[in-house]
């Protein structure tokens, strides 16, 4: 009785693992999905209000979310501050986006507006690669975590 109830412990075990690889899976792609909303809001703001750069980082900072907390700054030198912030972040595409901050009022309008839309696609197409490994892996790592769990409890009784 024990080594079943044993067993069965090992294939919880494994598909717990699996789960949590997919749960990765779907945070990475939570956090792309914040991303590109985030760099959607810079382009409107800079677009159609022609925000300054402190107005645009105030604003940015009292929205809520991993990425959108990076914009809270009290320096003088803001963009390199947010950029310093976002490189120690744990966040997805950290060092395109800090790259992106840090050029912030070294251009002209259009050009940073062409630059945010440039960042725009690249984010939109990691989103949606990452959207495909998830729903190609999500089964593979559920089943080998499964299979896993059931081989080892197979070779421990």
């Amino acid at each position: 009785m024990l080594k079943f109830i044993g067993a069965v412990f090992i294939v919880a075990a494994g598909s717990f693992m699996g789960e949590l690889e997919t749960a990765k899976l779907r945070k990475r792609e939570k956090q792309l999905t914040e991303l590109l909303e985030l760099v959607g809001c810079i382009e409107l703001y800079l677009s159609a209000y022609s925000l300054s750069t402190e107005e645009l980082f105030s604003f940015l900072a009292s929205k809520h979310g991993d990425y959108y907390s990076c914009f809270e700054t009290s320096g003088a030198d803001l963009t390199s501050e947010v950029s310093q912030k976002i490189r120690a972040s744990s966040l997805e595409m950290k060092d395109e986006l800090a790259d992106h901050i840090a050029e912030f009022g070294r251009t002209t309008l259009d050009g940073q507006l062409k630059k945010t839309s440039m960042l725009r696609c690249i984010v939109s197409d990691a989103l949606h690669s990452a959207g495909d490994i998830r729903e190609k892996n999500t089964r593979l790592y559920r089943a080998a975590g499964f299979s896993f769990g059931l081989l080892t409890a197979m070779l421990l009784i």
